[in-house]
Formats: C-alpha cells, sequence, structure tokens
C-alpha cells in the first residue's frame, strides 16, 4: 500500500462550497425534469416516475456527504440540505447521521449499527424477507414507529443524547408537515397526481435502486473482522455510476478515510486497492456473483 501524505489528505477531505453546489444543481434539475415529465399526459409521465425515483435515491447518496461534513462550509445549510435531500425517501438527517457515525466507529463489531439494515438478504432468508427488504418495507415500518415516537415527545433512540434526539424529533415532525401538506393538496384539488408524484417514485424506484447501492457495501464480506480491507468492498464502477452513486462504490476507501470527498476517493483506490480483499471490477459483476 502506497503511503498518503497527510497534506493530500488535507487537501482533498473536508466541505467545498463550489463542488457540492455543482451536484446539488444536477440533483435539482433531476428533480424538476422528473416533475415535469410526470405531469405530461402521455407515456412521458412513466419516464418522469424513473427519472424522480432516481433522483430520490441520488438525494441520499448525496446526504451520505453532508452528514460526514464533505458538502457546504456552513453547518445551518448543511442540516437544511441534509434534511431536503433525504426527505423523499424519509430518512431523517439527524438520525441517518447519528447512526452512519456509529457505523463507522463499530463496524466489524458486535456494536456495529446502521439506519438501513441489509443484513437480511443472504442466502438463508426466504424470499419474502428478501423482497421486503428489497424495497425497503422495514425502513417505512421504523419511520412510522419514529414519528408515533416524535408525536409523543419522547426520545427516538437511547443511543443518542438529548440534543441528538431533539434534533431527529424535529425532522420527523417536518418530514410530518410536508406529508399533511402533500395530502391536503391532494384533496383540495381532488387529484391523487400530488401525492402520486412523490409515492410512486419512492416505492417503485428509488426504494430498490438505494438497496442496490448500498447493500454490496459489507456484503459477503468477514463481519467478524475489523480490518476495513476485510469487512467492507469496493467497487471499480463506471463514470456514470461513480457520480450516480457519489463515489459510495469505493467504500473501503471511504471507511478509512472518511472525511474525503467522494469524488476524490479515486485517488486513495489507487493507492490502496491491492490490499483490498472483497473487490469486483463492476456492479454488474458484483451482483452476478452475489445470484
Amino acid at each position: 500500500m502506497t503511503k498518503i501524505e497527510t497534506s493530500q489528505l488535507i487537501k482533498i477531505s473536508g466541505a467545498c462550497n463550489k463542488a457540492f453546489s455543482i451536484k446539488i444543481s444536477i440533483y435539482l434539475s433531476m428533480m424538476s425534469l422528473g416533475g415535469v415529465l410526470f405531469f405530461q399526459d402521455s407515456y412521458l409521465s412513466y419516464i418522469g416516475i424513473l427519472v424522480l425515483g432516481f433522483s430520490f435515491a441520488h438525494g441520499v447518496e448525496l446526504q451520505h456527504q453532508v452528514l460526514h461534513g464533505g458538502a457546504f462550509t456552513n453547518a445551518k445549510l448543511n442540516r437544511i440540505t441534509g434534511f431536503l435531500l433525504g426527505a423523499p425517501m424519509l430518512v431523517a438527517y439527524s438520525n441517518y447521521q447519528a447512526s452512519h457515525l456509529v457505523h463507522h466507529a463499530k463496524v466489524g463489531t458486535e456494536g456495529d449499527t446502521e439506519f438501513f439494515e441489509f443484513n437480511t438478504l443472504d442466502e438463508n432468508t426466504t424470499w419474502i424477507t428478501k423482497l421486503s427488504c428489497f424495497f425497503l418495507i422495514s425502513h417505512y415500518f421504523e419511520f412510522t414507529k419514529r414519528l408515533i415516537k416524535a408525536l409523543s415527545g419522547k426520545s427516538i433512540s437511547p443511543k443518542f443524547n438529548k440534543l441528538t434526539n431533539n434534533k431527529i424529533r424535529d425532522e420527523y415532525l417536518m418530514m410530518l408537515t410536508l406529508i399533511v401538506v402533500s395530502v391536503s393538496v391532494s384533496i383540495y384539488f381532488d387529484s391523487l397526481s400530488h401525492l402520486l408524484v412523490w409515492l410512486l417514485p419512492l416505492c417503485l424506484i428509488a426504494a430498490p435502486i438505494h438497496t442496490l447501492i448500498e447493500f454490496p457495501e459489507h456484503f459477503g464480506c468477514n463481519n467478524e473482522s475489523e480490518d476495513i480491507f476485510e469487512n467492507t468492498r469496493s467497487i471499480r464502477a463506471s463514470s456514470f455510476m461513480v457520480w450516480y452513486t457519489n463515489g459510495n462504490n469505493y467504500h473501503v476507501e471511504h471507511h478509512m478515510y472518511p472525511l474525503v470527498r467522494p469524488e476524490k476517493l479515486s485517488i486513495l483506490h489507487r493507492r490502496i486497492n491491492s490490499n483490498i480483499v472483497n473487490i469486483n471490477v463492476s456492479y454488474s459483476e458484483f451482483f452476478l456473483e452475489s445470484i
């Protein structure tokens, strides 16, 4: 493994307003295009569902960058941006952040926890369980349970401190407000379109796409080892997939240097790839091997 100089790590780590603004601009363009296509009275509405679904899933990958401090230099702007990026998929930014940072600290140990759990996707589970996980059914159940806790003023998780729980609770209540507004607009206009423009892309496209992006991260790896080279996977993806997954394919590199911006992880990959135990040349290869 080639040594990585501290000065180089500093240069490619942390927030970058310009770079992340470009990513957000592309994301918003995708969302706008999908919305316009959805409301067309033709086959274009189906394309709109696809575009929106792919946008929702991409948004969570951008949210992942925000929670690691790799987006904007302003903390308040980061939280607002992180919340809005995750809201279409019912992902509370502060909850995801708190859970994910525990995952980074505890990966390969019994204390490992994550906001999204894909450990049911193995050869020993039933197809019903796999489909449930594939379409994030458990995520929606967890969202409902957390929302009930938020409404009752309870802490969302005993693992987090009071301040974090308060932030998480506020975000679930904000998402509930957005849902109520959407339902109210649909009732007012006597049309389901204002709900379906969110629900159809979420359930049919974004949920399975998100699963396909994230479950390879540790699947088939040695989850009893604390060695990142053994318990995590990297994938040499195409340029398009590197962009779409926001560098999530370089997952070993990300776990080793979580503050490095996603667009810079390829630099690390070239330095450490010979030491990675679980590596695939493409997503296609990974899925074909895993079927």
